[in-house]
């Protein structure tokens, strides 16, 4: 598909893309930040009130799977919780308990939605962008978290070169970054 700027959570495709000349020569920069954070329904059945309990018998979470970004921020949290604090029985745990691994973070969000799940690990901007009332979190503390970097890059296809890199700008103003705050993103 033809497009004009590129974002992406993805450091390997952005690598990729970069290496094989598909952006303007320095336009791609670091657009935003985002941490993983559990959600579980609202109504919270499995009564889930910190990471520990992730790990409690029956417990059913949701994950991305290792293909794509919040997949892979998710596990290295989890690795980094069971490495700093929980030990590997409560890696083991929450594996055994993951009962999904999800295509993209929306799928996880919409099981813990529906209640198809007790708990999933999303970005914390899916969690703050969500309706009031329709989850509640679980933070993990930023020491063991994986802070996931977006890019944004003007694509050499551009056929509205201008007009995109002034929209690369703006995103990365005080005012663009404003905006991304206010849904949960963090500034670079």
């Amino acid at each position: 598909a033809y497009a004009d700027v590129f974002i992406s959570a993805s450091p390997k495709y952005t690598r990729q893309l970069t290496s094989g000349g598909y952006f303007v020569d320095g336009s791609v920069k670091t657009l935003t930040t985002n941490y993983v954070i559990v959600i579980v329904p609202a109504e919270n059945p499995a009564g889930i009130a910190s990471l520990a309990d992730l790990a409690k018998p029956g417990v059913k979470i949701a994950r991305a799977a290792a293909t794509v970004p919040v997949g892979i921020a998710s596990d290295a949290a989890i690795g980094n919780l069971a490495a700093s604090t929980y030990g590997q029985d409560w890696n083991d745990s929450v594996n055994k308990n993951t009962v999904t691994y999800e295509t993209s973070e929306p799928a996880v969000a919409t099981k813990v939605a529906l209640g198809e799940v007790d708990a999933g690990f999303v970005y914390e901007s899916t969690a703050t962008a969500a309706k009031t009332g329709t989850y509640m979190t679980v933070e993990i503390p930023k020491s063991d978290n994986y802070l996931q970097t977006y890019s944004i890059a003007v694509l050499e296809e551009s056929t509205k070169k201008t007009a995109a890199e002034d929209f690369e700008k703006y995103l990365l103003s005080d005012a663009g970054q404003q905006i991304l705050r206010a849904y949960g993103f963090r500034t670079p």
